[in-house]
C-alpha cells in the first residue's frame, strides 16, 4: 500500500510519528495523522484543514487532552494503533473508487474522517469543525483539481528525484554512513552528521538514507533505485498530474 502514497503523503506519516513522540503517546493514532496533516502545511488536507479554520496548536492541546501523556515508546518507529491502519486502509479504498493511482492528503484525510467514533472526531467537535464539512471541501478541491495541479505534481517529481539521487549515492557510501550513524546518539543527531562533509546530504536525503539497510544495500536495489529515477528524469514536467 504505501508505494502508492505520494511523498507529501509519506511526509504526512512521518510528521504523524513525530507529533506522537511530542505528546509522550507509544503508539500512532488516526489523531496523529491528522495533526502530521496540519502539519505538513501545504498539501491539498493542509489547505482543506486551515480554510476551515484548524489550527495545529489547538489539535494538539485537544489530542492531549483526550488522550493523555501515557508514554512513550521506547521502540525508535512506533507502531499505528488498530484504528490508524483502519484509516490508512481508508485512505486507499477511497483512491481506488476515485481511480486515483495514488494515495494523497486528500485521501489521508478522508480516511481519517470516516471514523465517527475517534479522537479525531473529538478534536474536530472542540475546534467546532464538521467532518461532513471537511469532507465536501475535499470533494470541491478534487473537483478543481488541486491535487492534480501541474505545479503540485512537479514539485513532487523533483522531490523523489532529489531523494532517488541522495538513496543511490548513500548505497554507494553505505560503510562509511553505517560507521558515522553508529556514534550517533540518536536519528537527529545522524541526519545532522550526514548533512556534514564529507557526505553533504539534504535533510530529506539523510532522512531516507537512514532508512537503508545490509540488505537493501544490493546491484539489484541499485539497479531498481536507477530505473526509477531515470523513468522521472524522462518524464516531462508535470507529467504525473494527469493521472
Amino acid at each position: 500500500m504505501f508505494e502508492r502514497f505520494t511523498d507529501r503523503a509519506r511526509r504526512v506519516l512521518v510528521l504523524a510519528q513525530e507529533e506522537a513522540r511530542l505528546l509522550d503517546h507509544p503508539m500512532i493514532g488516526s489523531e496523529h495523522i491528522l495533526l502530521g496533516l496540519i502539519a505538513e502545511g501545504r498539501g491539498v488536507a493542509a489547505t482543506v484543514l486551515g480554510e476551515a479554520g484548524v489550527d495545529l496548536e489547538r489539535a494538539r492541546e485537544e489530542v492531549d487532552r483526550h488522550v493523555g501523556r501515557i508514554g512513550r515508546s521506547h521502540v525508535e518507529s512506533p507502531p499505528f494503533t488498530p484504528r490508524a491502519k483502519k484509516a490508512l486502509e481508508n485512505a486507499l479504498r477511497t483512491a481506488l473508487s476515485m481511480r486515483h493511482a495514488y494515495i494523497g492528503t486528500e485521501h489521508l484525510l478522508l480516511g481519517v474522517l470516516e471514523e465517527e467514533d475517534s479522537v479525531v472526531r473529538l478534536v474536530l467537535d472542540a475546534l467546532k469543525t464538521d467532518a461532513d464539512d471537511l469532507r465536501q471541501r475535499v470533494v470541491e478541491a478534487l473537483a478543481g483539481g488541486l491535487p492534480a495541479s501541474r505545479q503540485d505534481a512537479e514539485e513532487d517529481r523533483r522531490l523523489r528525484i532529489h531523494v532517488l539521487e541522495g538513496l543511490l549515492r548513500g548505497v554507494e557510501l553505505y560503510s562509511e554512513i553505517a560507521e558515522a550513524a553508529a556514534h550517533c546518539t540518536n536519528r537527529a543527531e545522524a541526519i545532522e552528521t550526514l548533512m556534514r562533509l564529507p557526505f553533504g546530504f539534504s535533510e530529506e536525503q539523510a532522512d531516507n538514507v537512514l532508512d537503508l539497510t545490509v540488505a537493501s544495500v544490493t546491484d539489484e536495489r541499485r539497479r531498481r533505485l536507477g530505473d526509477e529515477l531515470a523513468t522521472l528524469l524522462s518524464e516531462p514536467p508535470g507529467a504525473s498530474a494527469n493521472e
